[in-house]
Formats: C-alpha cells, sequence, structure tokens
C-alpha cells in the first residue's frame, strides 16, 4: 500500500504574496468568527457596529456607516437587527429631529462583553503558534498596513483605490 501525499503545497512565488496569504487568513478567520458569533444572534458586521457605536455612543446611521466602511443603505440592516436583539434604541436626535441617535441598551453593552469574550478566544488560538514579542509585532505591522491602506492621517498613507481600480507594481 503506497502512503496518500498530502494535500499540493502552493508554490512558493504564490504563498509569498501578501495579498494571498492576507485573504487566505481573512476568509478563515471572518468564517470562524462569523460561526462563534452566531449562538449570539451577530454577524461580524454587527459586532462591529456594536464596538463601534461604543466608542461614539450616541450616533448616528451616518456615522456608523462611514465609521464601518459600508454604504448608509447596508446600516439600516445592521440597525434593525441590532433594535430587534435589544441591543441598541433608536432615540431622537436632540439636535436634529430628522435624525435618530443611536444608544446601546443594556442588553447591548452585555452583548458587547460576550462578542469581546469570543473575539479574544479566537484571536488566542489563530496567534498560539507565535511568540509574545511575534504576536506583538505582527499586530503592529498589521495595524501600520491597516492604517495606510484605508488613509489614516496616523499612518501617513493615501486612501485605497475604489474597486476595480487595482494598481499592479512590480516587486
Amino acid at each position: 500500500m503506497t502512503a496518500q501525499p498530502g494535500p499540493p503545497q502552493m508554490p512558493a512565488e504564490a504563498s509569498g504574496r501578501i495579498g494571498y496569504l492576507l485573504s487566505r487568513l481573512g476568509a478563515s478567520a471572518r468564517d470562524r468568527f462569523a460561526a462563534a458569533l452566531a449562538p449570539l444572534g451577530l454577524r461580524p458586521n454587527h459586532y462591529g457596529a456594536l464596538r463601534l457605536l461604543q466608542g461614539h455612543e450616541p450616533a448616528s446611521q451616518q456615522t456608523l456607516a462611514a465609521g464601518l466602511g459600508v454604504d448608509r443603505s447596508v446600516i439600516v440592516g445592521i440597525v434593525d437587527h441590532l433594535e430587534s436583539l435589544g441591543a441598541v434604541e433608536r432615540q431622537p436626535d436632540p439636535q436634529d429631529r430628522r435624525r435618530h441617535a443611536l444608544h446601546l441598551t443594556a442588553a447591548g453593552r452585555d452583548l458587547i462583553k460576550r462578542a469581546d469574550a469570543i473575539a479574544g478566544q479566537l484571536q488566542e488560538q489563530r496567534l498560539a503558534p507565535l511568540t509574545a514579542p511575534q504576536r506583538r509585532d505582527l499586530l503592529t505591522l498589521l495595524d501600520i498596513l491597516a492604517r495606510h491602506d484605508l488613509g489614516s492621517a496616523a499612518g501617513g498613507g493615501t486612501p485605497r483605490k475604489p474597486p476595480g481600480q487595482v494598481v499592479v507594481k512590480p516587486d
């Protein structure tokens, strides 16, 4: 009987490309996070909205949409879902009667704590192969790349290109 070969390995030319590696890791992390949040009735975008609202409460739906980088029409569904869970409530905005201000409820704060615990467990699992200094370095470097990609003034980067405007530069 011959031994079964393992799965084919990606050639070094592809496996050393940041786009490929981050895409694979990102898809895996997103899928695991989504599965872990599902028992709470949340998806990753719901978690992001809750965390953003926690830091900028009260906030308008437009503020949340901008902070999450989603279209304003998408945020309505996210907020509707969070409201159905009792995690947020819309209240009239005292500064502008045409808008509603979003507020976290006690249930929303509890949901954030529970989701944070899940996120922490998943991060520990993901980073388990790394030493403590490697973890710090990885998180620092990923933060630098993210700030640059998103055009943050703190990162000194340039705004990211809209989808469809990929610029390929030689290595």
